[in-house]
């Protein structure tokens, strides 16, 4: 007689990580005819923005911009000018099993960027863009697994109990950030803007009802010339919060992304006749939130009346999940260049963390004007320190907390911080049951068997030795004084 266990489920979601993909693209662009012509490039710095992610029955489309912003010199050897370059692209994952109400997840970054002169009157961008997409799934988590209704006599399960971590709630949505900043006081400020950088960094992540609220900080760096012609960078940072909705399940673990998708800039002045950025920017949130579920398991089986055979799976469960922030810093006198005469602004940039994730360089482009008056440019590199992130973590995309770069003689004084968020999974195999068979015509006769029986156990637990002589872990408790060297087992009866 065969008996299929019966499962006790609830709905998840469940990930599926397609390969990564990698691009590259150009962008060209003509300098407009109120500029002069380019002599040579100082600096470059661009972006992503996401426009959208389209589900199709051959797979996942996300679409895309990748921009940049040149600063470069003019031809005659004074002046500076800038100038925008953008590139539309699309980006397409296969995905074997198409599903029109899956949600997918994109992580992507600019792995390289660099900017080339095609004649005097035109640039050219060229980008790399790394991209990872996770498509999330309506799915089915199994609780336990239980016999059918009925009497079966004799017939023993041993069970095991494990936390795991189920994805219960998955969520995106689209939201916008209308500021008003003030520029520093006493400082320079752009009289243009050439580019800018946004990013997003989530603080937390609050559980109300069957609703979540979303809280961190948008950080905003922009940079261009100033009335004087010199490059200037300002950067500036506002709170946000964002209410989700990823469902009721209990939230024990969450996850969030932000993705700008446009991003829009202008001056205004304030009544006493202070200059302000007005910034309206737009974004993509996703959450994914994870609950704790207790998960039952039917790991071996057997009856005091026949023979049973059992079918056996082995199932993965991701016990433990951990995400967290790394912080690392760096303080360094770095050399400033020999020709330096003014130095006009630091641009920095974060690279991939080392494979440990305790350390992460950051270079740095000096913009400066030489003694002789004449802009120009250099880079200088340093490296974040921090602790060595545990085996198995696995780093995200670095945030840039603060920079401190101030002239020193003929040194630069470099205090930076960034933070550093990675993840580590567990998991652990559990061996259970799908089914069982008992054989009852090979069952024995209560006659056949002793009614008991001594053993003086050689290491076996109690389950292994009521299996081998017919009992019951409660028959052999109940016959026997604990911590004794001989057990008397007896032998259940029908």
């Amino acid at each position: 007689m065969e008996i299929d266990l019966i499962q006790r489920e609830i709905p998840v979601w469940q990930a599926e990580r397609l390969p990564r993909r990698r691009t590259t693209l150009s962008a060209e662009s003509v300098i407009p005819d109120t500029q002069q012509d380019v002599k040579y490039i100082l600096s470059v710095r661009g972006d992503l923005l996401l426009k959208g992610k389209d589900l199709s029955p051959q797979g996942v489309s996300v679409s895309g911009e990748a921009r940049a912003a040149v600063l470069y010199l003019a031809e005659d050897g004074v002046s500076l000018g800038t100038l925008r370059l953008s590139k539309p692209f699309t980006l397409d994952f296969e995905t074997p099993d198409p599903d029109e109400n899956a949600l997918p997840r994109l992580s992507w970054r600019l792995s390289g960027l660099e900017a080339r002169i095609l004649n005097p009157r035109k640039l050219a961008a060229d980008f790399a863009v790394t991209a990872d997409l996770e498509v999330y799934r309506r799915g089915t988590l199994c609780l336990s697994r239980e016999l059918p209704e009925g009497d079966w006599p004799g017939l023993h399960l041993q069970r095991a109990e494990k936390t795991e971590l189920a994805l219960t709630g998955v969520c995106e949505k689209s939201f916008s950030l209308r500021e008003q900043f003030s520029f520093p006081a006493g400082k320079p400020v752009p009289a243009q803007i050439a580019g800018e950088e946004i990013c997003f960094r989530v603080l937390g992540c609050e559980q109300v009802g069957d609703r979540a609220i979303v809280k961190g900080e948008m950080r905003l760096s922009v940079w261009g010339l100033s009335e004087a012609g010199d490059p200037v960078r300002c950067c500036f940072s506002s709170s946000f919060s964002q209410l989700m909705e990823p469902g009721g399940a209990a939230m024990d673990r969450y996850r969030v992304r932000i993705e700008p998708s446009s991003a829009w800039f202008d001056f205004t002045e304030a009544i006493g006749g202070e200059r302000m950025l007005d910034a309206e920017i737009h974004a993509v949130a996703q959450l994914c939130v994870w609950t704790r579920e207790p998960v039952q398991a039917v790991t071996d089986a057997y009856s005091t009346r026949m023979p049973c055979a059992c079918t056996r799976e082995a199932r993965s469960l991701l016990c433990a999940q951990e995400l967290q922030n790394a912080r690392l810093s760096a303080e360094e006198r770095l050399p400033m260049p020999e020709d330096c005469g003014d130095l006009l602004a630091v641009l920095p940039h974060l690279g991939p963390p080392e494979r440990d994730g305790g350390s992460l360089p950051m270079s740095l482009e000096l913009l400066y004007r030489t003694r002789d008056g004449a802009p120009a440019a250099a880079k200088r590199s340093l490296e974040l320190k921090g602790s060595a992130l545990p085996e198995g973590a696995v780093a995200g995309d670095a945030l840039l907390l603060s920079l401190d770069a101030r002239p020193a003689g003929d040194t630069l004084e470099v205090r930076a911080e960034a933070e550093l968020p990675w993840e580590r999974q567990a998991r652990e195999t559990l061996d259970c049951l799908t089914g069982l068979e008992l054989r009852e015509d090979r069952a024995a006769a209560p006659s056949d068997l002793p009614a008991l029986t001594l053993v003086r156990p050689a290491g076996e637990s109690l389950w292994e030795l009521a299996k081998t002589y017919h009992s019951s872990e409660e028959l052999i408790e109940g016959c026997n004084p604990t911590g004794a060297e001989l057990l008397l087992i007896p032998t259940e009866r029908a």
